[in-house]
């Protein structure tokens, strides 16, 4: 098994091959995102 992080966001996810665990930390991620969007800097 191998282990996918996306650190910005506190996402993980594992798969049986790397393309696996990417496609999987990137879905993960983005139904983290639709659920709690990021919130804009301004500087």
């Amino acid at each position: 098994m191998y282990v996918a992080q996306c650190p910005e966001v506190g996402t993980v996810s594992q798969g049986k091959t790397i393309d696996e665990a990417i496609s999987n930390v990137k879905e993960a991620t983005e139904l983290y995102l639709e659920e709690f969007p990021l919130k804009e800097k301004r500087s």
